[in-house]
């Protein structure tokens, strides 16, 4: 099968969703993890409206990837392996209780605060390989030609 725009438009990447609180504007903002927290991420008014906005983002972002030659990430194949989503982590009493005062000073519970400061570590970390791939795809024919 041909590996064109509209092969990556039909995978099946999974959605990331986070409604946004009234105090904070409401709105919906949807984001594919497998392709960059930071860069594959749309808000709206309402859910469809961010759908839509992200789908065109990521129309528009396949496209330019494709063009420039850079890899696009496919989906993880699910697999048989179930996770229940918990697991017991022990750190010391010093982080436990920095982590329990932000927590606090944003009014956020532990539990959410963990979860987005695991989650904006893997996003970073993620961006950062896209980078280095950026840099290798731009360099490439300087690279063969310096060998």
């Amino acid at each position: 099968m041909k590996k064109d725009l509209e092969y990556y438009m039909k995978l099946n990447y999974p959605l990331e969703v986070t409604q946004v609180s009234q105090e904070e504007g409401g709105g919906f903002i949807i984001t594919i993890p497998a392709l960059g927290w930071a860069s594959m991420n749309a808000y709206g008014e309402t859910f469809e409206e961010a759908l839509a906005l992200l789908n065109e983002i990521k129309r528009e972002s396949f496209a330019r990837w494709l063009n420039e030659g850079l890899p696009i990430p496919e989906p993880a194949e699910e697999t048989e392996e179930e996770y229940s989503g918990r697991f017991v982590l022990r750190i010391p009493k010093f982080l436990h209780r920095m982590l329990a005062e932000r927590a606090e000073r944003e009014n956020v519970s532990l539990n959410s605060l963990i979860n987005s400061l695991l989650t904006l570590a893997l996003s970073e970390s993620n961006a950062v390989d896209k980078v280095k791939d950026i840099i290798k795809a731009a360099f490439k024919d300087y690279f063969r030609e310096a060998i």
